[in-house]
């Protein structure tokens, strides 16, 4: 009995899928055009063609699936039409520590981003606001020419065009060079 009515059931849905489709095919006119090379094309629209190639064809009809129109896809973009920025989940100087104190005029600074650098983009070391070397896609930097006191260090992603991307948390560094006696 349950096997009865998984079959009938299937029938119905069957019958009524058929009805659905035929419901939506519409027929089509065939147009044959011989082409100046001798080859011939059939179309469901006549060719605009000067000569008179094109022939409709009588009595031959097509059935043709008529759908539903769709607005096309469009990617989720703001208003402006550009896409949107690439942001940078963690930039930070991982090396030298928070309030470290050097004796020397340099010191090697390492950074950590996430997620990784972009081929594109370049990390540029400030020290005190100002640029410290060229930008480069290195993680490891030396500052180099440090004087006396106390320094603000941040590290700056930039683009290829020299745009800020990211910018690090500022860490204070101290420089305690020897006095010449």
């Amino acid at each position: 009995m349950h096997q009865r009515f998984l079959s009938s059931t299937s029938k119905v849905i069957a019958i009524l899928g058929t009805f659905l489709l035929l419901n939506t095919v519409v027929n089509a006119e065939i147009y044959k055009t011989v082409l100046p090379d001798g080859t011939v094309a059939y179309s469901d629209q006549p060719d605009e063609d000067p000569e008179g190639n094109t022939e409709k064809l009588e009595g031959i009809t097509v059935p043709t699936l008529n759908f539903p129109k769709t607005e096309p896809f469009k990617a989720n973009t703001p208003k402006n039409n550009q896409p949107a920025a690439f942001k940078y989940n963690d930039l930070k100087i991982i090396s030298p520590a928070e309030g470290t104190t050097i004796r020397v005029n340099s010191v090697s600074t390492r950074v950590a981003i996430d997620p990784i650098l972009r081929p594109n983009h370049m990390i540029q070391m400030k020290v005190n606001g100002q640029n410290s070397g060229n930008p480069s896609s290195s993680f490891v930097t030396a500052l180099n020419g440090l004087i006396r006191g106390e320094h603000k260090v941040t590290a700056v992603v930039v683009d290829e065009n020299g745009a800020t991307v990211a910018t690090s948390a500022p860490l204070t560094i101290y420089v305690q060079l020897p006095r010449a006696k």
